[in-house]
């Protein structure tokens, strides 16, 4: 993408999760116009009108079990089936408004960003419309789940 050219503007959305923060994280360190919105989050839905200028969305997900799990642990839910029926409810109003708008999109997952970093970095920059810089990538630490960004030398 040449200079000239004003970046698509990104948003991130899904659960309030080390995944989607870290989807972030990459996008914004290789040079994207990136926010991030969570949903479901603390007992509200957002509207996905503000978004309409959106130029890119990028869901992300998570192994359902540790995603339901993880929205009781952080008390935005009662129990596992009122986050299940909040998790369900939150991809509903997504998914019907990216197609009722027809908005461009991606779903990445939690485990191919822990399982495969490197590549899934580089995927990501391309189907954001970003130049991967190999020197800006995130480390990602597989044994804790959580992540640093890499120190340059």
């Amino acid at each position: 993408m040449s200079s000239s050219h004003q970046k698509n503007k990104i948003l991130v959305i899904g659960g309030e999760s080390s995944g989607s923060r870290l989807l972030v994280e990459i996008i914004r360190n290789q040079g994207g116009n990136v926010i991030h919105r969570s949903m479901p989050y603390a007992q509200e839905f957002i509207d996905l009108e503000e978004f309409d200028d959106m130029d890119l969305f990028v869901i992300s997900v998570r192994s359902w079990p540790y995603m339901i799990a993880s929205q009781v642990r952080v008390r935005h839910a009662k129990s596992e089936e009122d986050a299940k029926i909040r998790t369900q409810k939150a991809y509903s109003i997504i998914f019907e408004y990216l197609n009722k708008k027809q908005k461009n999109y991606f779903i990445i997952t939690y485990e191919s960003l822990i399982n495969s970093p490197e590549f899934m970095q580089k995927w990501i920059c391309e189907k954001c419309g970003l130049e991967f810089d190999p020197n800006k990538m995130i480390k990602i630490n597989n044994e804790n789940k959580k992540y640093e960004r890499q120190k340059k030398i």
